[in-house]
């Protein structure tokens, strides 16, 4: 998962420290990395698999939660529930390279609930 932080006139949001939270299957984690001058970030897939029970009908849901910490406080720009395992389900298989903007009302827009834009 690749991404980039920007202000609403498109400005970089810089040196900012970015959380994900996700769960899967009864088990959480969280994760922090923060952005390079140019609001850019990067996360590992969170390591979903089926194991041994892979082979039983289950439903698969992996639960990710995505904030940019900020002085005012923590600020939810992306959440996204990938339901199969397969690589970059939450998009269709597309790259996972989205632009996120901080401070804008969070939406419905598309394959996730917030800020951002899947970038092609």
């Amino acid at each position: 998962m690749r991404g980039r932080l920007v202000m609403p006139d498109g400005s970089a949001v810089a040196g900012v420290t970015v959380r994900r939270d996700w769960t899967w299957r009864g088990k959480s984690g969280q994760d922090v990395t923060r952005t390079d001058a140019n609001g850019a970030f990067s996360f590992a897939e969170v390591p979903a698999k089926r194991g041994l029970l892979g082979f039983l009908p289950a439903e698969e849901a992996v639960m990710q939660r995505y904030f940019a910490l900020l002085d005012e406080g923590p600020f939810e720009f992306l959440y996204i529930t990938r339901r199969e395992l397969s690589k970059n389900g939450e998009t269709h298989g597309a790259d996972f390279n989205v632009r996120c903007t901080v401070g804008a009302t969070p939406g419905h827009e598309g394959f996730a609930w917030g800020t951002c834009t899947l970038m092609r």
